[in-house]
């Protein structure tokens, strides 16, 4: 009886060390791939002195969001965006009916 008790409780002990190993590495894993993902944010509100500034900084001294305002004048955002739509609308239809024709040819068979 207290062979079992003790097997039982390693193996919970073993669970829960399995457990939390598993969310580290999830959470390394999380943090290495938010980590570029904020440099291009931090980047994309620096001006070029920040930019280039050795040693690198996260925060920029001066938000510089004309960035934005001359990436949307230099290039038609909003056209790209419609084609983008409606190249999604009209492949994604026609990968529906090619591969739902083929699942409803599978069923009649």
């Amino acid at each position: 009886m207290e062979n079992s008790f003790g097997q039982n409780k390693r193996a919970k002990i073993k669970k829960k060390v399995f457990q939390i190993l598993t969310h580290a590495v999830l959470i390394l894993c999380s943090i290495s791939m938010l980590i570029p993902f904020l440099w291009m944010i931090s980047s994309s509100l620096k001006d070029v002195q920040e930019l280039y500034a050795i040693p690198p900084y996260w925060i920029p001294k001066h938000v510089a969001w004309e960035n934005y305002v001359y990436m949307f004048e230099q290039a038609p955002w909003f056209v790209y965006f419609g084609n983008l739509y409606y190249s999604i609308y009209y492949f994604g239809t026609a990968y529906y009916m090619f591969y739902g024709s083929l699942c409803v040819c599978t069923f009649e068979l």
